[in-house]
């Protein structure tokens, strides 16, 4: 199911029985894009896209159409105004220039003005802060790496054995590709 975005009371609507707007130009392209996006997210992802797209054209507005660079740098000075932390700031540039770009691919708005390309010109995008990684310390992966591998030689039972030579691979193949652990469980 698709996240749908809040509707807006609107005073040219209200001889409506429910008293609700007709989605702008704006929301019908958010709308569109949550559509094509249900294919290739999870669920938790798309609830974030419609989070972000839904919390834009509430500041916006749902008529402002097309988007445009200053529109966008006026949201994000709200959002710094608001209290946003810098990495919350950077993981909505990406979300929202995700959708920019999408309008773009789908000739919803034209190339040259697409806001994402005169903010990347002005070098005003919102950069990823410099936090640091959240990881095992070396010594605990050590510290497992030997645990599985006396496991591997000492004992005899062959699904002892092989759930820990899994376990090590498993280990090992997150160490090297920073994967997150949320892919691994899976990896059964």
């Amino acid at each position: 199911m698709i996240p749908q975005l809040q509707l807006i009371k609107s005073s040219r609507n209200r001889g409506k029985p429910d008293g609700l707007s007709v989605p702008g130009p704006l929301r019908e392209r958010i709308q569109e894009f949550l559509q094509i996006k249900k294919r290739a997210c999870r669920p938790t992802t798309l609830t974030t896209y419609a989070g972000v797209l839904e919390r834009y054209a509430a500041f916006v507005g749902d008529n402002h159409w097309p988007p445009t660079w200053q529109g966008v740098l006026d949201w994000f000075d709200r959002l710094e105004t608001d209290g946003v932390k810098p990495a919350t700031l950077h993981s909505y540039w990406l979300q929202l220039r995700t959708f920019l770009n999408f309008l773009e691919k789908i000739e919803a708005i034209e190339p040259q003005v697409n806001p994402v390309r005169f903010i990347h010109k002005l070098e005003v995008a919102p950069q990823n802060p410099d936090l640091p990684p959240v990881a095992f310390p070396p010594e605990d992966t050590d510290t497992l790496l030997r645990h599985l591998n006396q496991v591997i030689h000492s004992t005899h039972r062959e699904t002892v054995r092989n759930e820990a030579i899994r376990n090590r691979a498993l280990l090992r193949f997150a160490y090297v590709t920073g994967i997150r652990e949320r892919p691994l469980p899976p990896c059964r």
